[in-house]
């Protein structure tokens, strides 16, 4: 057993892959070789393939179209009547809102980010540091404040990071920060502050950082700037999926493999292909109603067991006007309730529409996923009404409920501590003519939608090199 987990040898005796095969799935995998731009040219077909792909959302449509333009053919059976998956972009409120995925993080050198530019798609980059903040009693910070509460946070994560890399042993990034505060060093204040920070990265990891390995945690990162996309991201998708055969309201049952034949069974019919590609998230997996024959391995089964499933709910809120200031990317509020609606997206800033999208996870966002839309609308209102005496209550609002939806549950995936980054690697292994794609089975860009298409990318490369 190596410090960070089992040796390689072990882990290719864990998953009963021939050596060969183990250094050519690693080698498939290596961040470098997925990274549009990089990739070496497939082979020439010898004769055409027939993949039958479960899902259409980012990974779905990225293998989908990797392996249609290099000549085989492909069906995509998807349960919503809708593309996307966990990309969801709303238009109901007289607003552009994507309330799922819909944000390119980190776009230097990620390949999304020249996916968007070829099909000349706007975006906007995102500014983390322009935002305005307001207390449990909805008092303004001043931006001076502002400023040194960002250095010293960063110095604080920094030291983290280096207290991190000297331990064997995994333990949670709450726990990694502890360690680096010294005794009494932070007033309430301070602490209240260093809390509402954390909460952003909750946003990010669906879950609370008590739960979220500090060496394992966080996905590798691309440089550059975030990008916002004033036109939706469904937009980008629906350019990427132009010509493929996608049949929405194809619930799939049963996924199995034999005798040469891969195929996907929904209610309706048994749709048959050389190979399936499963891009379902990791939520359905743990659901357990979709049956494979023969059964997932020990080694994926597990994996689907022990990664985590995190949660992250959005609020869209519309007004007859914005009472709000608009030169400001965000309104951050900073509640004596650590996590409640920490973050709120100001589109004013950049469409003049008079919405507002809040983000929130930990208790809260699992909160809102049973109450009624109202509710939740009015305990937005209160929050606002601190802030702005002249608040209304708004006129329009939507709820996402990731965790209650029956073809998500769940926002993306976090590896919990104690849990070794090897699992996402069964996850992704092909089990005979079955493959899998998804943001869960990457290690780099897990929980992204940067992680999501290269894992498309990555399954189509898999099958075309057999």
């Amino acid at each position: 057993m190596g410090v960070f987990g089992p040796a390689p040898e072990q882990v290719r005796e864990d998953l009963g892959m021939k050596r060969s095969e183990f250094i050519r799935l690693m080698g498939l995998g290596a961040a470098g070789a997925l990274v549009p731009g990089t990739l070496r040219k497939s082979r020439p077909i010898d004769f055409k393939r027939r993949i039958v792909i479960v899902g259409a959302g980012m990974a779905g449509i990225a293998a989908a179209r990797t392996l249609v333009d290099a000549g085989h053919e492909v069906v995509i059976l998807e349960a919503r009547e809708r593309l996307g998956g966990r990309i969801w972009t709303d238009r109901s409120l007289g607003a552009t809102l994507d309330l799922g995925g819909g944000m390119i993080n980190h776009a230097k050198d990620n390949g999304l980010t020249r996916i968007v530019s070829q099909h000349r798609q706007s975006v906007h980059p995102l500014d983390p540091e322009s935002y305005d903040l307001y207390d449990g009693r909805g008092n303004s910070y001043e931006q001076d404040p502002l400023e040194n509460l960002s250095e010293w946070l960063e110095k604080l994560y920094r030291r983290a990071a280096k207290y991190i890399e000297k331990q064997e042993d995994d333990l949670s990034m709450r726990t990694a920060l502890e360690s680096v505060l010294q005794e009494g060093q932070l007033s309430p204040q301070r602490r209240r502050e260093l809390e509402w920070r954390i909460s952003l990265e909750e946003l990010g990891l669906g879950t609370t950082i008590d739960r979220v390995s500090a060496k394992w945690g966080h996905s590798m990162r691309f440089g550059g700037d975030h990008l916002y996309l004033p036109n939706g991201f469904d937009k980008v998708l629906e350019k990427m999926a132009r010509g493929l055969d996608i049949r929405y309201g194809q619930e799939v049952r049963i996924i199995k493999h034999k005798n040469g034949v891969a195929s996907a069974l929904t209610l309706d019919d048994d749709h048959e292909g050389d190979f399936v590609i499963v891009t379902l998230p990791l939520g359905v997996l743990k659901q357990q109603k979709i049956r494979f024959f023969p059964k997932m391995s020990y080694a994926k089964a597990n994996a689907v067991n022990k990664l985590g499933v995190g949660l992250t709910n959005k609020v869209a809120l519309r007004f007859d006007r914005a009472f709000w200031p608009r030169d400001r990317q965000f309104l951050n509020y900073m509640s004596k309730y650590k996590g409640e609606f920490p973050n709120f997206f100001n589109l004013a800033h950049f469409n003049k529409k008079p919405v507002l999208l809040a983000s929130v996870s930990r208790e809260f966002g699992a909160a809102v996923e049973d109450q009624p839309d109202i509710e939740v609308a009015v305990q937005i209102h209160r929050i606002l009404y601190k802030i702005f005496e002249d608040a209304p209550m708004p006129n329009a609002y939507l709820v996402s409920r990731w965790g209650s939806d029956p073809y998500a549950r769940g926002a993306f995936s976090y590896l919990p501590v104690g849990t070794d980054p090897v699992l996402r690697d069964y996850l992704a292994k092909p089990e005979g003519r079955i493959y899998y794609a998804g943001e869960a089975t990457v290690r780099q860009h897990a929980g992204r939608l940067q992680g999501a298409y290269l894992s498309g990318l990555r399954a189509a490369k898999w099958i075309m090199a057999r």
